[in-house]
């Protein structure tokens, strides 16, 4: 599999197709950028997600999962910890109506991958992090990831 694994979302940005396709061009070059944009692309209720868990917790730093990738949808970092081998790392797949539940499942078994990529891209964690995978529905993962503030999703 060829190109990033992840792309971190960025508060207050735009998060059509066309703006990730524009951010993946700008990050990656014309061929990467254009190709994967679909492979990012955000549904309604993600959108959603995205912004209300930004919102909640300013201290998140949030990427989104290229969804071929089998690493979940998202990957949150605490960044409250000055160094990244204290940051608590988040795995999230967002599953409608669905509770709060730890579980790696099928849709994580890559995860390793995309936590090395944002390691590697960025330092804001370790090469090999521990993790949490979280799996369930949007609102539920939101107020989980802040405390009980539950956003309107």
């Amino acid at each position: 599999m060829s190109g990033p694994l992840v792309l971190r979302l960025l508060p207050g940005r735009p998060l059509t197709h066309e703006a990730i396709g524009r951010r993946l061009h700008a990050l990656h070059g014309s061929r990467v950028g254009h190709g994967l944009a679909p492979r990012f692309a955000l549904g309604s209720r993600e959108r959603r997600f995205v912004r209300a868990l930004l919102g909640a917790k300013s201290n998140l730093w949030l990427w989104r999962c290229r969804q071929d990738a089998f690493a979940g949808d998202f990957v949150a970092v605490d960044m409250s910890a000055e160094s990244p081998a204290e940051r608590s790392v988040f795995m999230l797949e967002l599953k409608q109506g669905a509770p709060i539940k730890s579980v790696a499942g099928h849709q994580m078994r890559k995860a390793a991958a995309v936590l090395e990529e944002i390691s590697r891209r960025t330092g804001a964690i370790p090469p090999t992090p521990v993790s949490l995978p979280l799996t369930g529905d949007g609102g539920g993962l939101v107020a989980h990831l802040s405390g009980g503030r539950r956003a309107g999703l």
